[in-house]
């Protein structure tokens, strides 16, 4: 690794999406004789390398020959319309793109969302399926940290127990569930320290499949309402979510049979100095009661 994180594009179909522009119908006509005129096909978003201020992004297209450009679209939220795609937060718009092409990603605070379209004559197609860029995170010590630009912090890749394998570019092997004082003994053996809740609360990764976010960005600062369902911005009722917790593409082969440990205490929120929080599996904060009787996992983490 150097210095980026590949993400095999996290992605959607295109028909999820609503794409109202570019010319993809065909114009009425009484003659038979010649070929009917069809839609054009979507590209397909193979790779995005992220780096910290900006993105390569590659993709591929069955109709080489047909293809006359490509064009690249980004914003820091959904794009669910096409043909308005500017009213969105930070939309960017690429004409005659090739791959693989850079995309600038100055908020790294954000996510990007990126779509493709071919263009072929008057035609252009509808978006490829969604890719993601996170440019706050960085991969460091030959991808066995990340580097959270953001925050200042970086984590390690894997739970105790478990190693990065840059080969399959995720973590093998069993994590191994601790005691609080053997997560500290383990976290000091790596130059790290165990969490607090408010840290391992920012790794808080929300995607519906079409829109993603970082639960803390919406909800800074918040213990009790940092999960996924209630930083919605969309405010979704019937919201339904793929991934809850932490960003797979970075984060990958998160154990969700146990708890994972935070060094913060419950006495600043319920006066009871027995307890630490802990990390239910998914995205949101809660007290274990009491903290010497909990066997849980750790991701070690260390001030740069």
């Amino acid at each position: 690794m150097k210095g980026f994180i590949k993400v095999i594009s996290i992605t959607v179909l295109s028909t999820a999406l609503t794409a109202c522009g570019g010319g993809g119908g065909s114009d009425e006509s009484t003659d038979t004789e010649g070929p009917i005129q069809t839609a054009l096909e979507a590209p397909s978003i193979t790779e995005v390398q992220v780096e910290a201020t900006a993105s390569s992004i590659s993709w591929v297209h069955t109709s080489l020959s047909a293809v006359s450009a490509y064009r690249v679209y980004s914003a820091v939220e959904a794009i669910t319309d096409q043909e308005n795609y500017s009213v969105f937060d930070g939309a960017q718009l690429s004409m005659n793109s090739t791959s693989p092409f850079l995309l600038e990603t100055p908020r790294q605070a954000e996510i990007y969302h990126i779509y493709v379209t071919a263009i072929a004559d008057d035609m252009e197609s509808e978006f490829s399926g969604r890719a993601l860029s996170v440019p706050r995170y960085q991969a460091v010590n030959e991808g066995e940290w990340v580097r959270d630009l953001v925050t200042n912090l970086e984590w390690r890749r894997c739970f105790i127990g478990m190693e990065y394998d840059a080969e399959v570019e995720s973590c093998v092997g069993s994590p191994t569930r601790l005691y609080f004082d053997e997560a500290k003994n383990a976290a000091n053996a790596l130059g790290a320290r165990i969490p607090d809740v408010w840290e391992m609360l920012g790794l808080n990764f929300c995607d519906t499949g079409s829109r993603a976010w970082f639960a803390g960005n919406q909800n800074p600062g918040s213990v009790e309402n940092a999960d996924c369902e209630s930083t919605d911005p969309k405010d979704d009722p019937e919201l339904s979510l793929e991934v809850a917790g932490h960003y797979p593409a970075v984060f990958p082969n998160v154990p969700t049979d146990a708890g994972y440990w935070t060094r913060t205490f419950c006495y600043d929120f319920s006066g009871d100095n027995r307890d630490r929080y802990l990390i239910n599996f998914g995205d949101s904060a809660t007290c274990g009661s009491p903290s010497s009787a909990l066997w849980l996992y750790l991701r070690p983490v260390r001030d740069i």
